[in-house]
């Protein structure tokens, strides 16, 4: 452990998870330097890597004082970043990752925007990169709906703030005075540990600003050993962190505000690892939480697949689109490569929510469950429509329901 002594006027901590990282430490650790911001400390937190990724931070470290360097047994990155936040001095707390680039004024421009607004969050936009395909795309972080203005907003007023704003912790900015208040932390699951921290703190926040420029670009295909790359190793990850988030927002009474953005959070995140996931274990693991765990067991099989998305019409067409992409001759190998295996993260998306649904529907079967107030719900829809159905008819379609 490498602590560098620097002066107390530390306005932003920067840390940074690394992990058989060695060919992008020093691109990195040059970026956060020569940032025209110059009040921060950089907190290398090395997770048991084996390479020379801890070597090439304490050598840096002996170059600029503002850096230090942390090592821990191998852990994941949300355990890392944990560690960093604890030894963290700023006011405020960023969290790029290794293998990306960041612009000369990311850290100014993000400083700005949260500290002038006195905002508790400020969010910027990237660019996302793929290195094989050599494709460019201009990227938010939020929702369509936000105009960036780099103004503060209120959060009260925000529909969908949990889905409608990424888990990327890179393009954001944080206070870490809320996070000390709330006791939050990332989880040390293996993967999708950024879920849990960016929800729970958007949660708490009162204000956010959304910023006006494309300070990141997230390089895809980069590095192999990255978490996006092997999310497909751990597969119950997903169902874990989940059940983690739902736990925090019913003890909070957070529950009827958030539930909602609960289940669009999980519909993108079930499909994204339903790409990845090539064994029964993830199957196995989402049923048996649909089916046992809160809020799903006392759903009925059509409320389930509804608010799941276990629906495959999207994804096909997908595969279709990228088919089609296949039978241009002029393709280089190395982007036909790519698409190809493009074209098998699709099909065991498929084949995964087929699973999924296919066992959820062997399990209720007629047993299928009916929510109390259906009855009076259908009742309530024929007096509105003005149209002369009879209990008679409501009655069938009851039936019809459960067979």
């Amino acid at each position: 452990m490498t602590i560098n002594q620097t002066n107390e006027n530390i306005k932003v901590s920067v840390i940074v998870p690394m992990y058989y990282c060695e060919d992008f430490v020093v691109d990195l650790l040059d970026s956060m330097c020569r940032q025209d911001f110059r009040d921060i400390e950089i907190i290398c937190v090395v997770d048991g890597s084996p390479d020379n990724t801890l070597k090439c931070c304490e050598e840096y470290a002996k170059k600029d004082s503002r850096i230090s360097v942390l090592y821990q047994e191998h852990k994941g990155a949300g355990a890392a970043r944990n560690l960093g936040i604890k030894h963290a001095r700023g006011e405020y707390l960023m969290f790029p990752d290794v293998d990306d680039v960041y612009a000369d004024n990311y850290i100014s421009k993000m400083y700005d925007a949260i500290h002038n607004n006195g905002a508790d969050i400020a969010v910027c936009q990237f660019y996302s990169y793929d290195l094989v395909l050599d494709i460019k795309q201009k990227l938010c972080g939020f929702g369509a709906i936000f105009k960036p203005k780099n103004k503060s907003i209120s959060t009260k007023g925000i529909k969908g703030l949990l889905k409608r704003i990424s888990n990327i912790p890179h393009i954001k900015i944080f206070r870490r005075k809320l996070i000390e208040d709330n006791q939050l932390w990332f989880s040390e699951t293996p993967s999708i540990n950024d879920l849990f921290f960016t929800s729970t703190y958007l949660a708490c926040a009162e204000s956010i600003v959304f910023i006006d420029s494309h300070l990141v670009t997230y390089r895809k295909h980069k590095n192999p050993r990255s978490i996006s790359t092997s999310r497909g190793e751990n597969p119950r990850d997903l169902v874990y962190v989940y059940r983690e988030l739902y736990a925090w927002l019913k003890e909070r009474g957070l529950l009827v505000k958030y539930l909602k953005d609960y289940y669009l959070k999980w519909n993108g995140d079930l499909r994204n690892y339903a790409r990845y996931c090539k064994d029964e274990v993830f199957v196995n693991s989402v049923v048996s939480d649909l089916i046992n765990e809160e809020p799903w067991r006392d759903m009925s099989d059509r409320e389930l697949r509804c608010n799941t998305m276990l629906f495959t019409s999207f994804p096909k067409h997908g595969l279709k689109k990228q088919r089609k992409l296949l039978k241009n001759n002029n393709l280089s190998q190395e982007k036909r490569k790519a698409i190809e295996t493009r074209c098998r993260f699709i099909e065991q998306e498929i084949y995964n929510l087929e699973r999924i649904r296919t066992i959820l529907e062997q399990k209720y079967g007629k047993n299928m469950r009916i929510k109390d107030n259906y009855l009076s719900y259908r009742l309530a829809q024929v007096r509105q429509a003005g149209l002369l159905y009879t209990i008679e008819i409501i009655y069938g379609k009851l039936i019809r329901r459960m067979i």
